[in-house]
């Protein structure tokens, strides 16, 4: 008598909580994997965003401080054109008073 009541219940708490049918399931499936694949998407377009933001940042900073030495250089240059300039006036003042 145990063994069938033992049985009655396991029957019915079987029934009750079986899994869901077996098309029932390949669909809970497939919006599973759709659902992940949409999650990696925006996963992959955040990443993106981000590399390419923090790329233009960077390509920012490289051509203010290319851009920066480029102006220092030539600021530095300018004296050194002045003196080259003066020297050549003053050879030439030189020559001029020789002759």
């Amino acid at each position: 008598m145990k063994f069938v009541l033992g049985l009655a219940i396991g029957v019915a708490l079987g029934l009750v909580l079986a899994p869901a049918s077996s098309e029932e399931t390949r669909t809970q499936l497939k919006q599973k994997a759709r659902d992940f694949n949409h999650y990696r998407e925006r996963q992959a377009q955040e990443k993106l965003q981000e590399v390419g933001t923090a790329t233009e940042q960077k390509a920012g900073e490289i051509g203010s401080r290319v851009g920066r030495d480029v102006a220092q250089a030539d600021v530095k240059a300018i004296p050194a054109k002045s003196s080259v300039r003066t020297n050549r006036a003053r050879s030439k003042n030189k020559q001029g008073q020789r002759a």
